[in-house]
Parts: C-alpha cells; sequence; structure tokens
C-alpha cells in the first residue's frame, strides 16, 4: 500500500468535559467516526489515551467514555500515556474553579 499506512489519533479522554478542562479545543464526539472512517479506509489506526485525568469530579466520564470508545470503534494500536505537565501550563491548568476537578 503507498500512502497513509498509519493514521496517529490522541483520543486522550473520552469526556468532552476533561478535554476543555485541560485546554484541548478537540471534543469527545468525532472520534468514533474518525476511527470508523480511518479504518473503513483501510489505514492502521494506533490511538493513544492518557491515565490518570479527571480524579474527582469528572473521573468516570473520562473512564467510561475511554472504554466506551475503544471497545465500540477498536483501533489497531492502542497506547497509554501518563500526563506530564509543562511548568509553563501548570499554574493556569490548577488554578481553574473549584469544580472538583483534579489533574
Amino acid at each position: 500500500m503507498r500512502g497513509v499506512d498509519l493514521i496517529y489519533l490522541g483520543i486522550v479522554s473520552g469526556a468532552t468535559a476533561v478535554l476543555k478542562r485541560i485546554l484541548k479545543s478537540a471534543t469527545q464526539e468525532p472520534m468514533p467516526r474518525t476511527l470508523e472512517r480511518a479504518r473503513g479506509a483501510g489505514h492502521n489506526v494506533s490511538a493513544a489515551i492518557i491515565l490518570g485525568l479527571g480524579v474527582g469530579a469528572g473521573c468516570e466520564e473520562h473512564i467510561m467514555g475511554k472504554a466506551e470508545l475503544i471497545n465500540r470503534q477498536p483501533s489497531t494500536y492502542l497506547s497509554t500515556l501518563k500526563l506530564t505537565l509543562d511548568d509553563s501550563v501548570t499554574s493556569e491548568c490548577l488554578a481553574a474553579p473549584d469544580d472538583g476537578f483534579k489533574l
């Protein structure tokens, strides 16, 4: 096969609220269709999720959303990543409202 053989998708979280809270511009909604279309076009998909987001408020949605997506639209490869905040964004991420969300 020529061209693109592998597509990388950063799932990060199964919860749009968690994605917004960590300052990601993406939402969870298009991810299932993206996985389905990529596989339907014959591409291998390498997906990555981040462990440890949404501790406290948002934890269940973060975990269950990822599990549902992975079970419904499995990727060819799945990897997990550990979140490490850069010093330049730590204060911005942690200074958000006290809504029970913790990194």
